[in-house]
């Protein structure tokens, strides 16, 4: 049972070239191919996705008590390590 906030992002390359994808504060990286997606799931606590994007890469902040698991485009699930975020 999920007793916090729940949240689900896609982030798509559109560009010609690999993207870097960075979920953080874990600092674990995928590699985007271009005109492909990654659905990044993030449930408990309290908090919201941060994104800071640039022109080959993307981060995406987890919050505060929350667990991150990221997805290839067909649902599977690809998530690098342990992706829990502790309270402080």
């Amino acid at each position: 049972m999920n007793n916090g906030y729940s949240g689900e992002i896609v982030i798509r390359n559109s560009t010609s070239d690999i993207m870097e994808v960075f979920i953080e504060p874990w600092g674990d990286k995928y590699q985007l191919r271009k005109k492909k997606s990654l659905i990044v799931k993030g449930e408990g606590g309290e908090g919201v996705f941060e994104i800071a994007m640039n022109d080959q890469s993307v981060s995406i902040h987890g919050w505060a008590g929350s667990t991150v698991s990221v997805f290839t485009e067909d649902g599977k699930d690809i998530t690098i390590g342990s992706s829990y975020m502790p309270a402080f």
